[in-house]
C-alpha cells in the first residue's frame, strides 16, 4: 500500500506541477493579449482621430456636399477650388488625382457635338453613357443646361411642353469645349 500512496503523490505532484506550468503559460497570453488589445486600442483611437480631423478638413474645402455621419464619407467627389477641371493635381502623399470635368462643361460639350437641340433626358442619357463611372441625373443636367442658359452659352426652346436646348453662338469663344467632352451618340 505504500507503493500506491507513494504512485499517487508522485501522480498529485506531476498534475500540480503541470498545472501550475499552464497556468504560468496562460497568464503570459493573457498579458501578451492585454498588452496587443491595449496597442490595437490607441491605434484605433488615433484612426478615429485622423479621420475626424480629415473629415473636418474636407468640409472646409468642399460646397453643400453631404457627409455620412456614420462613415465620414461623402457621396460626391472632392471638390478643391482652383483645380482645372480634368488636369492633375498632386496631393500631399505625392499621388496624382484627375478632376472630372463639370457636369456643366460635359453637356455644353455634348450640345455642341450633337449640333442640333437635345432634351435634358437625351443629354443624360448620353452623357451617363459617355461616363458610367460617374452618377448622372436628370434633374442634375436640367439645372447645369438651366444654368448655361442664364450664362448664355446655351439657348432654351420650347414647343408644347417640350424643352430643348441648344447651344448659343458657334463663333462666341465662351461656347468653346471643355476638356474631356462627351461625343453625341452615333447616329444609326
Amino acid at each position: 500500500m505504500a507503493d500506491s500512496s507513494q504512485g499517487v503523490a508522485g501522480l498529485k505532484r506531476k498534475y500540480a506541477t503541470r498545472l501550475s506550468e499552464d497556468l504560468d503559460h496562460n497568464a503570459r497570453e493573457e498579458e501578451r493579449i492585454h498588452a496587443e488589445f491595449a496597442r490595437l486600442q490607441q491605434q484605433l483611437v488615433a484612426l478615429h482621430e485622423d479621420r475626424a480631423f480629415l473629415v473636418g478638413l474636407q468640409r472646409t474645402l468642399e460646397v453643400d456636399v453631404p457627409v455620412n455621419p456614420v462613415t465620414g464619407e461623402t457621396d460626391r467627389e472632392t471638390r478643391v477650388s482652383g483645380v482645372v477641371a480634368g488636369q492633375p493635381k498632386s496631393s500631399a502623399d505625392g499621388k496624382t488625382a484627375v478632376r472630372r470635368p463639370a457636369l456643366g462643361d460635359l453637356a455644353r460639350d455634348y450640345l455642341q457635338q450633337r449640333g442640333q437641340p437635345c432634351s435634358a433626358g437625351e443629354a443624360t442619357a448620353a452623357l451617363a453613357e459617355a461616363q458610367p463611372e460617374r452618377r448622372v441625373k436628370v434633374e442634375a443636367v436640367r439645372t447645369a443646361l438651366e444654368t448655361l442658359v442664364t450664362k448664355g452659352l446655351v439657348r432654351r426652346g420650347k414647343q408644347d411642353k417640350s424643352v430643348s436646348y441648344s447651344v448659343a453662338g458657334e463663333g462666341d469663344p465662351r461656347c468653346a469645349p471643355a476638356q474631356g467632352g462627351v461625343a453625341p451618340p452615333a447616329a444609326g
